[in-house]
């Protein structure tokens, strides 16, 4: 989904007649990144606010969506972050 829109207005001068014009909205990306967690779930963030969690022990019994069970399987892995957008 779209943050925000700037009209623009565009003059076509080579392809088309003079005063011919082209609309279109131009959205600045949603800012996104993947935060793994130390010996937990990956958390998805848009716009800094946390979308989901998603699995990365494999023991989860919701996939890919995480429900905790990387505590139980004593799940090992370190930390890491992957800015999607910025």
């Amino acid at each position: 989904m779209p943050r925000s829109g700037l009209k623009i207005e565009i003059a076509i001068r080579k392809s088309f007649r003079l005063g011919h014009a082209v609309s279109f909205e131009v959205y600045q990306l949603a800012k996104v990144i993947v935060k793994a967690n130390e010996n937990g779930p990956n958390l998805i963030t848009v716009d800094g606010t946390v979308a989901t969690a998603l699995c990365r022990c494999g023991h989860s019994e919701n996939k890919p969506y995480c429900d905790g069970a990387h505590r139980k399987a004593n799940f090992r892995a370190p930390a890491a972050e992957v800015k999607i957008t910025d």
